[in-house]
């Protein structure tokens, strides 16, 4: 009957439906259980770049200027990504390095030969940046180790420390996006699936006979 059928559309919208609002109380679970601002124990690139930018909110000017220019080399890589030739990145590299001491502008000239001569110039470009790169995940890492107890995996030292207070709030964002995410998969695959397991109670169509065929 018709009604039958309706209803049976009605129910598997309801099976589906219930499956849905499960999944996806699945899916959020599993984005707050899982800590997915690490990657192997350690901050991921999302998290390393949200710490640093909490460090760099939370010091003063001094610090953050020696930050951004020693440690995140904002204007150096500016003047290297502009260098036309390798000569012209090693004399910035070695003023950066030495800062002035000239027994040391030697040693680096030195170093600097010995790690990108006969090296294509866009090489030496990427090497260098991957190195600052290198010193910023560093800096995040270390922040980071002090406020984060590895063994019971969980944020200490927070209390009465902004930093440590804003490092924790950005693991907290990055948990719940991934909640989200979660929850939008999981809330997708166990609906579909409900639904297949629910279709089969659907009413089958009535065989035709001689007596309900249409005319």
């Amino acid at each position: 009957m018709a009604v039958d059928s309706v209803n049976g559309n009605n129910n598997t919208a309801l099976y589906t439906g219930i499956g849905t609002v499960a999944g996806a109380g699945a899916g959020v679970a599993t984005g707050y259980l899982t800590k997915p601002f690490l990657k192997n124990g350690a901050p991921t690139d999302e998290f390393v770049k949200e710490i640093n930018s909490a460090i760099l909110k939370s010091a003063t000017s001094d610090k953050k200027s020696f930050i951004e220019e020693r440690i995140q080399g904002k204007s150096i890589l500016k003047e290297i990504d502009a260098a036309n030739d390798i000569e012209t990145i090693k004399e910035l590299i070695v003023d950066f390095d030495a800062d002035g001491n000239k027994e040391l502008s030697d040693i680096y000239a030195v170093s600097f030969d010995s790690q990108y001569a006969n090296r294509p110039i866009d090489q030496v470009k990427t090497s260098i940046k991957n190195e600052f790169v290198k010193k910023s995940r560093d800096l995040a890492n270390e922040e980071f180790n002090y406020h984060w107890d590895l063994d019971k995996k969980k944020f200490i030292n927070c209390e009465g420390d902004e930093l440590g207070k804003a490092i924790k709030g950005v693991a907290r964002k990055i948990q719940g996006k991934y909640a989200a995410i979660y929850g939008s998969i999981g809330a997708a695959t166990l609906g579909i699936g409900t639904y297949l397991c629910c279709r089969d109670k659907q009413p089958k169509t009535p065989e035709q006979t001689p007596d309900n065929k249409v005319p």
